[in-house]
């Protein structure tokens, strides 16, 4: 009876340990190659390019270029705070916005985005209210 038992947790015993390295991805198998043993796992700068945003990190997938709206001289803009801007730089904002389609806007809002620019607020309202 008592070998029996013995018996039983040494196999329970070898089980968890077998369980416990399996999904933990810890293996003593030295002659297995170490990429067959884990996943691939991407970088934070890496994305897969099957999303606009990348679902990882939300962040814009690079592989997405924008379009331009006859607007490249707003990218001096890239990471300015929308509350920063002077009268002057707010009025080109305002021109791009004037003088394009509303068709466009979405996707002139899109581009700025893409290109890390966030508009002036005044901007952005009127963007919005044009959407709406």
């Amino acid at each position: 009876m008592r070998t029996v038992v013995l018996l039983i947790i040494f196999v329970v015993t070898g089980i968890v340990i077998y369980l416990l390295r399996r999904f933990t991805g810890k293996n003593s198998n030295a002659d297995k190659d170490v990429g067959e043993l884990t996943p691939t796992v991407m970088e934070e700068s890496e994305c897969c390019g099957a999303h606009e945003i990348c679902e990882k990190t939300g962040k814009y997938n690079p592989k997405f270029q924008p379009d331009y709206y006859d607007d490249e001289e707003l990218d001096q803009f890239k990471g300015v705070s929308p509350d920063s801007y002077t009268d002057e730089q707010i009025a080109m904002f305002d021109e791009v916005l004037m003088t394009m389609k509303e068709s466009d806007v979405a996707g002139w809002i899109k581009s700025l985005q893409l290109r890390e620019i966030e508009m002036p607020y005044s901007v952005r309202e009127k963007a919005i209210m044009i959407l709406g």
